[in-house]
């Protein structure tokens, strides 16, 4: 019940970015043929789409990639102060469930909801690549959707640990925001420039950017990093074991 509920109050959120994310790969995708068919755009025709599909879509920098991570700190929202902040909050307290079972089923979900969204821009470009004359490797995409899911779970987690300590509609997604501004500034310090250093930087870690697994000149992922996807992930689990310790503290 508690795994119904968590997807009932999320799937909206989680069917709009699917459909988002969709559209926008497909725009990417599709925009590429449009300026590769004009004489104007001849500029672009050395531009190889390996690297147009890694820089407008999996690198980062005003790509699909930073709507992902925004994406995923607003699907983090949630949780029993959000309901308190709707008044709903005392039904699910009065469930002989302890709060602990709520962040679990709320993650859970969570976590899946990510994968699946990660999944989204890979699958996107699979299929119409072809539909506009171009390839794209199979199993880039698929590591790619990796790093996204794994990644996307420690951003999902530290939104939702957010939710947990701050109440509010608004107060809480504009503290996932500055924390994750925080984050940002911070890991792109040059003294993380350089590996195993830059494995701090989780957008590094979704891009490849700098990183000993990923090859610039082909745009091609040699390796996944499942040591640092691991961790990534034992972060992800400590941030969700943080919000559980800090509702069962907490007066409702």
């Amino acid at each position: 019940m508690l795994y119904l509920k968590s997807w009932y109050e999320s799937r909206t959120r989680f069917l709009l970015s699917l459909i988002f994310l969709c559209g926008v790969s497909s725009a990417v995708v599709f925009y590429f043929a449009f300026i590769h068919r004009y004489d104007r755009f001849q500029s672009h025709q050395s531009l190889d789409y390996a690297h147009y599909i890694w820089g407008m879509i999996f690198k980062g920098g005003n790509s699909v990639r930073e709507m992902f991570v925004l994406i995923v700190l607003f699907l983090g929202m949630g949780g029993l102060l959000r309901e308190r902040a709707h008044g709903s909050a005392a039904f699910s307290l009065a469930l002989p469930i302890p709060r602990w079972r709520f962040v679990v089923a709320r993650g859970l979900v969570g976590f899946l909801e990510v994968s699946a969204l990660s999944f989204v821009p890979a699958v996107t470009v699979l299929a119409l690549s072809r539909a506009i004359g171009q390839s794209f490797p199979p199993a880039q995409a698929i590591q790619f959707a990796i790093l996204w899911s794994a990644c996307g779970a420690a951003f999902f987690a530290g939104a939702f640990l957010c939710s947990a300590v701050v109440e509010g509609e608004y107060a809480s997604p504009v503290t996932a925001l500055i924390a994750l501004a925080i984050y940002s500034v911070t890991v792109n310090i040059s003294v993380f420039g350089k590996y195993p250093l830059n494995s701090l930087n989780i957008h590094s870690v979704m891009s490849g950017e700098g990183m000993p697994y990923f090859r610039p000149d082909v745009a091609q992922i040699t390796a996944l990093p499942w040591g640092t996807l691991i961790c990534i992930s034992g972060i992800a689990v400590g941030f969700l074991a943080l919000s559980a310790y800090v509702l069962q503290r907490q007066d409702f």
